[in-house]
């Protein structure tokens, strides 16, 4: 880094922007001024206003730093109870169930589904969570969260009360944006950018998770947290603060792909809820499952759906 001119400040987080002095306040109290910046402070775990209260409890499960953490404390832990539906969710518990931990798992729905794609019977998550040994509360959700020694006890909604040695919540990811609010800087979900990654106050730029992108099927702003977009975004913004403008990112079709347990899945361009929500109704689907490979081949079960506009 040292060669390239690039001095790295570890620990450090940026209180305040002032576009006007073109300067960052950060949170030691120290400032420091800019020509251009870039805003690239991704994405953060966000666990519902319910639970806003009983934030300290929770263990977190997203940076580094947590998995350090609870690498350090898995010795003590026997017993954990996980709320959430996302990704990082499913491979927590997959993990927690490979140690042997005792996993209770709160669900707001009758069963468990991808979050990439539209619930399919094919995808039994279900099955493979009770095969694993995974406790299921069921059409639930926690309201309340209190430590009880060194362990903790968790309320539901349906009533139900557990003691455990952890309690891992994440119901979904926001754009981490707090940095910019103050600075002029117009936002919705995430940061609001044009083509060439600039926001509404010159020269300061954002990429990645914290900023809404152009839907290219339906030319509305979507936040789009896929790593790949965050580093061609990246990209672009990086060139056009460092040399001015030129370079373009155009927008996204949504594509992401995922494996959960045994399952792989994909998606690209809108699922049909997504389609009709967006407008679409003249809408035609298609349902094919077959191998994905020849018999002889020891082929698995492939399902693809398809969703067309038939006006297009």
């Amino acid at each position: 880094l040292d060669d390239l001119s690039i001095r790295l400040r570890t620990g450090e987080r940026v209180a305040a922007i002032d576009p006007k002095a073109r300067r960052v306040s950060l949170s030691g109290g120290e400032t420091v001024e800019y020509d251009r910046l870039l805003v690239a402070t991704g994405r953060r775990p966000y666990h519902g206003d319910l639970l806003q209260p009983f934030h300290g409890l929770l263990r977190p499960y997203y940076a580094y730093d947590d998995i350090l953490s609870m690498k350090a404390d898995l010795p003590r832990i026997e017993r954990v109870v996980v709320a959430g539906n996302t990704l990082s969710t499913l491979n927590l518990i997959a993990g927690l169930r490979r140690l042997g931990k005792e996993t209770h798992y709160v669900i707001k729905g009758p069963r468990v589904d991808i979050p990439l794609v539209e619930p399919s019977p094919d995808t039994d998550l279900d099955a493979v969570l009770r095969d694993m040994g995974v406790e299921f509360l069921r059409e639930d959700r926690l309201v309340s969260v209190r430590r009880t020694g060194e362990r903790f006890s968790i309320e539901t909604y349906q009533g139900r009360e557990l003691d455990c040695d952890a309690v891992f919540v994440c119901d979904s990811y926001r754009p981490n944006i707090q940095c910019v609010r103050g600075a002029g800087v117009e936002v919705n979900r995430g940061i609001l950018v044009d083509l060439e990654m600039h926001t509404s106050v010159e020269d300061i730029y954002a990429a990645g998770d914290c900023v809404e992108s152009v839907n290219l099927i339906t030319g509305r702003k979507v936040h789009a947290p896929y790593g790949d977009l965050a580093n061609l975004q990246g990209r672009v913004a990086g060139e056009n603060a460092a040399v001015g403008g030129g370079a373009t990112f155009p927008g996204t079709i949504q594509t992401g792909i995922c494996k959960v347990f045994d399952f792989a899945a994909g998606s690209t361009g809108l699922s049909e809820k997504a389609a009709r929500a967006a407008g679409f109704t003249n809408i035609e689907t298609v349902i094919n499952a077959s191998p994905d490979k020849p018999g002889f081949m020891e082929g698995l079960l492939l399902v693809t759906k398809l969703v067309v506009d038939k006006k297009g």
